[in-house]
């Protein structure tokens, strides 16, 4: 199943970057017609990013795949959108080497935005090669995005206490080294220390790596990474990559009038943090931005302080500030009976 099994709605930073990749679709979708897309991803029991795609865009075709049959049961369940949803029982190993045919049998669109989200540290590996093995079989227009599991504690040799600390680093290297192979260059893991931004980065590189490969094998595009994030997602440490096929000749065209920046191969990847609050805290916070620009002057009037440190404070305001319209209002309340009229209009959009 993809992703863990943290509900969506106690995994803010994951519901943030979705939001994110809604709006740098709706930029490519100013040169690109969205009517003629198959959005595709695995969606999990509830089909939340399905949902979600259905209500911003006019995509003509939502397929959801996962290996969990009993997922896919779920799925056609909880399927009551307004534009249906194909739940099907699917390895992601299938899916890569059925992609052509896939697109090729769905009549109503010419286009993919391909979500492949791994929430699994087993098997990087093969995850990142089946990125590449479908970057190769993108058209012009196609979007693919990749979401791998960078915790390091998912690393051999994490948090042993029978080693030296030296010795922990050079356990969870070797293993490292052993998960990706020749995916990534030595330059990338010589001299590293192991922590969550030297993995991103690592992960990053051996990513970047099959999108040159595919770029040299493809004849009319080249695939170019458009967006790049890591969060918390309740449990682990998550990257996320974004990559656009777009028309050769056409790339300077295509960012000029969407405003997409290209990303360069030492991109420094920011992290989508957002501090714990209260909604009276939130509701403060957000007056407080609205008539200061300086986040310190933020802080001095909030009346309370946000982490153990003022700096640590200052930089949550900085953070929220940069991610709040993305974020949800969550009410929690005292367990009341809605009458039926309004539990089935909550399913339809939940």
């Amino acid at each position: 199943m993809a992703g863990s099994n943290v509900p969506y709605h106690l995994r803010p930073k994951k519901y943030v970057e979705r939001l994110l990749f809604c709006e740098l679709l709706s930029k490519a979708f100013i040169v690109w017609p969205q009517d003629q897309y198959i959005y595709i991803s695995m969606g999990g029991p509830f089909l939340s990013d399905h949902k979600l795609m259905g209500q911003h865009f006019a995509f003509n075709s939502l397929l959801s795949f996962e290996m969990d049959e009993a997922v896919v049961t779920r799925q056609r369940f909880n399927n009551l959108n307004d534009t249906p949803i194909k739940c099907e029982h699917m390895t992601s190993e299938k899916f890569v080497r059925e992609f052509p045919q896939i697109i090729e049998q769905c009549d109503d669109a010419e286009n993919a935005v391909v979500w492949l989200d791994y929430a699994s540290s087993k098997g990087r590996r093969t995850q990142i090669r089946e990125f590449g093995i479908l970057a190769g079989e993108l058209t012009p227009g196609d979007v693919l995005k990749i979401t791998l599991n960078c915790s390091v504690s998912t690393l051999s040799g994490y948090g042993n206490r029978a080693v030296k600390a030296h010795e922990q680093q050079m356990l969870m290297m070797a293993d490292l080294r052993q998960q990706l192979g020749d995916m990534i260059p030595d330059k990338l893991v010589d001299g590293q220390t192991i922590s969550k931004a030297s993995m991103a980065k690592i992960l990053l590189g051996a990513v970047n790596y099959q999108i040159k490969e595919a770029s040299e094998s493809a004849h009319n595009y080249s695939i170019s990474p458009v967006s790049v994030y890591v969060y918390n997602d309740g449990s682990h440490d998550m990257l996320t990559i974004t990559c656009m096929a777009v028309q050769n000749g056409a790339k300077e065209e295509f960012f000029a009038n969407t405003g997409l920046c290209l990303l360069s191969d030492d991109q420094a990847i920011p992290e989508i943090k957002i501090p714990d609050l209260s909604i009276r805290e939130r509701r403060r916070l957000e007056t407080l931005i609205d008539e200061h620009e300086e986040n310190h002057i933020v802080h001095e009037n909030l009346g309370f302080q946000l982490g153990e440190t003022v700096g640590g404070s200052i930089s949550s305001v900085k953070d929220f500030r940069l991610y709040k319209d993305y974020l949800p209002y969550i009410l929690i309340s005292k367990t009341i009976q809605l009458p039926d009229d309004i539990l089935e209009a909550l399913e339809t959009v939940s």
